[in-house]
């Protein structure tokens, strides 16, 4: 049976791959409607670090991967390499006292942390101060949302990487922001790699999520 990977690179200011964003897919560039965000966020850890191998889809860049708040309150970006992993915080992530504490132990033991898709809610004032990067979505920002984003970043010493960059006027405008890294189809689309299941897998990884 056959695994499935999608990656997207992610590039910084001198458009050199800094990591790649590694997402749901299957047969045929599918997304399972069926899979919630933990179901696909089990598959792409299990076809990325036990079927695919992490070597071959990153080449020794760090992987960005979705967690939702199931994901995080178990914990289980433990199981996996801080120098690679970056946790990805959806955007419909309930920030809990729960969700705030195992930010906070990650960030003790150096996994890098990202919100995806950041609009400032006052909820996310304990995550800003632990953040490492906000992702901001150029595609349903304006121009001054993205700006003040940055002015909020500056005060917390966070990174911004601006995302679904189309154009090079975009490329251009978040640059001259101070944006440090670009992800978008005007650098590139993602990229489904493919591999075989193994017959025993860490599936049991992720038994009992839901």
């Amino acid at each position: 049976m056959e695994s499935y990977v999608a990656r997207q690179p992610i590039f910084d200011q001198n458009k050199e791959v800094y990591a790649y964003e590694l997402l749901y897919r299957g047969a045929g560039d599918n997304i399972n409607k069926d899979f919630d965000g933990d179901d696909a966020t089990s598959e792409v850890l299990t076809n990325t670090f036990s079927n695919i191998g992490i070597e071959t889809i990153t080449k020794g860049k760090k992987a960005f991967i979705n967690f939702t708040s199931n994901l995080l309150e178990k914990e289980i970006h433990s199981l996996f390499d801080d120098d690679i992993l970056v946790v990805e915080i959806l955007e419909d992530v309930k920030i809990t006292k729960e969700v705030v504490k195992t930010c906070c132990n990650m960030k003790k033991e150096d996994y890098i942390i990202a919100l995806d898709d950041f609009v400032f809610d006052s909820s996310y004032r304990p995550l800003l101060k632990i953040a490492d990067i906000i992702k901001v979505d150029f595609l349903i920002t304006s121009k001054q949302e993205r700006k003040d984003i940055v002015d909020l970043a500056n005060n917390y010493n966070i990174k911004l990487l601006a995302e679904k960059v189309e154009t090079k006027k975009e490329f251009k405008e978040a640059k001259k922001m101070g944006y440090n890294y670009f992800q978008g189809y005007f650098f590139e689309k993602p990229e489904i790699l493919e591999g075989k299941d193994l017959p025993v897998y860490p599936t049991n990884y992720f038994q009992g999520l839901n």
